[in-house]
């Protein structure tokens, strides 16, 4: 099952689900969210165990991984911290207060690219199952 594309994969979870409830996965969510979730997720968990059991950690690029994410963010924080000196586009620059704009942006900035690090971290472990790859 995790040989094949997500596309492949979203359609064989769809097709099991009309299998076993006799009904479309999309008619049912319309209907009942919270039943037709359990009911796809009781065909997902089914593959569970295959998947752990077949995969591996990957503790091996983990110092990829961070490696990448320097050298994603930190030409990121450089312009921020310039953009945001030198424009009137925030209230911190409005009252001159140029340190507070700086470090508003370059903590926004941090926010996002940590939350796309640590699933990237996640994914290097055999026990988790990432419905984007």
């Amino acid at each position: 099952m995790f040989e094949l594309s997500l596309n492949q994969r979203r359609n064989s979870l769809l097709k099991k689900y009309h299998e076993k409830y006799r009904s479309y996965y999309e008619n049912d969510y319309q209907n009942d969210p919270i039943s037709a979730s359990k009911n796809i997720s009781e065909i997902i968990n089914t593959y569970v165990p295959e998947f752990i059991n077949n995969n591996s950690h990957k503790d091996d690029e983990m110092e990829k991984v961070f490696n990448d994410f320097w050298d994603e963010i930190s030409p990121q924080l450089k312009y921020d911290i310039e953009r945001k000196v030198n424009q009137n586009t925030n209230i911190y620059n409005m009252c001159n207060a140029v340190k507070l704009s700086g470090a508003n942006s370059v903590s926004r900035t941090l926010s996002t690219k940590l939350g796309s690090l640590w699933e990237k971290i996640a994914n290097l472990s055999k026990y988790v199952l990432s419905p984007e790859e």
